[in-house]
C-alpha cells in the first residue's frame, strides 16, 4: 500500500550474490522503497543486477553510494 506523501526510502544493494540479488528483487518490487545502487567488487554482476531492475547506479566501491544516500 503506497502512503501519500511520504517520500520512498532510498536503498542500496551491496553483494550481487545469492542473498544480493534477493534482496535487490524484493526492493525493486517495494512501494516503500527505491533501489538505488547495486555495488560489487566484480562489476559485471553489480551491472547485470542493475540492468535487470533498472538501478540507476552502479558501483564497484561501496563507498561510492555515500554522497547519494
Amino acid at each position: 500500500m503506497k502512503q501519500q506523501g511520504k517520500r520512498k526510502l532510498k536503498v542500496a544493494v551491496i553483494g550481487c550474490g545469492g542473498i544480493g540479488t534477493v534482496h535487490a528483487e524484493r526492493y525493486a518490487n517495494s512501494a516503500q522503497a527505491e533501489l538505488a545502487w547495486v555495488v560489487d567488487i566484480l562489476p559485471d554482476k553489480a551491472e547485470t543486477l542493475a540492468r535487470k531492475h533498472n538501478v540507476p547506479n552502479v558501483a564497484t566501491d561501496f563507498r561510492e553510494i555515500f554522497n547519494d544516500m
